[in-house]
């Protein structure tokens, strides 16, 4: 399985115990924007993920430089499913001057999404008559969620590994009301670069 990146907004809330980072990276029911498919996650497909992951709150998805923000396993990350789908809220460090400007950044605005990392266990694709719709993707379980991530270009998602899906799958998968077949398409001449663009923005 190979790891997927999706973006989402953020907010600090502030108590009487500091602040706190939040968010919600998994929204159930919801179509994503066009990514050249439109993504549904089904309600419950964390539910699994969630008891086996170990989800850790980093900086451009970076654990080799940077101290993590929090941690499920400390418990300075939660991650709680409900109907809607799973939020995330991370108590950072306090003692740490890369927080402190972290925290200045999205108050003003520089940093406004997040992105999280995934790997899928079950999906199903839709694929309409008209070649020129976007498909439709369902994820119906994930396998691991691996961190939630502050990035600049969290906008870009990394969906390179689902296009590569999507084209080996519409190879045998009926059409909407009709039967599949092997017509080629764009994406299968971009993905390549796409991933490389992605990883040279991310840091990959």
């Amino acid at each position: 399985m190979e790891k997927e990146v999706r973006s989402f907004p953020i907010e600090i809330r502030k108590d009487g115990e500091g602040v706190k980072l939040a968010g919600m990276p998994i929204v159930y029911g919801k179509r994503s924007e066009d990514m050249g498919f439109y993504e549904y996650i089904d309600a419950g497909a964390a539910t699994k993920a969630l008891k086996k992951s170990d989800i850790r709150g980093l900086y451009g998805h970076n654990s080799d430089s940077l101290l993590p923000l929090g941690r499920q396993s400390a418990k300075t990350l939660r991650a709680k499913e409900s109907d809607e789908g799973v939020g995330i809220e991370i108590d950072p460090p306090k003692r740490n001057p890369f927080v402190d400007a972290l925290i200045e950044s999205i108050e003003r605005g520089d940093i406004r999404e997040m992105s999280f990392g995934f790997t899928v266990a079950r999906d199903e694709w839709t694929y309409p008559k008209n070649v020129k719709e976007p498909a439709i993707r369902h994820i119906i379980e994930f396998d691991q969620i691996y961190d939630v991530s502050y990035v600049a270009f969290a906008a870009y998602n990394d969906t390179s590994v689902a296009l590569r899906k999507m084209e080996e799958h519409r190879k045998t998968a009926p059409l909407a009301g009709g039967v599949g077949g092997e017509e080629e398409t764009p994406l299968t001449v971009l993905l390549n670069e796409e991933d490389d663009i992605y990883r040279k923005i991310m840091g990959f």
